[in-house]
């Protein structure tokens, strides 16, 4: 009975994972997404007492112009690959 109840659930974990591998990724970047939006913010003031952060973590947005436009639609997104061989 425990081996049929570690195969199922097993077998439900790996359907649950391969579910959500594929589920609402097409078009997305068709969209403006959150981060597209980024801007860098000051440093945190780390009161006294407590462990200063790495400076190293600290994540820089590069300076520049922003890309506020979403990929038109019926263009393909960068996050496919791709078609490496030729159809027909």
């Amino acid at each position: 009975m425990i081996r049929v109840l570690t195969r199922f659930t097993l077998m439900l974990t790996a359907v649950v994972f391969l579910a959500a591998c594929s589920s609402g990724t097409k078009g997305r970047c068709h969209k403006v997404r959150e981060y597209q939006k980024a801007e860098s913010a000051p440093f945190l003031v780390i009161p006294e007492g407590l462990a200063p952060l790495d400076p190293n973590l600290r994540l820089k947005i590069p300076d520049g112009p922003l890309n506020l436009e979403a990929v038109p639609e019926g263009q393909p997104c960068l996050d496919y690959p791709p078609r490496y061989f030729r159809e027909g």
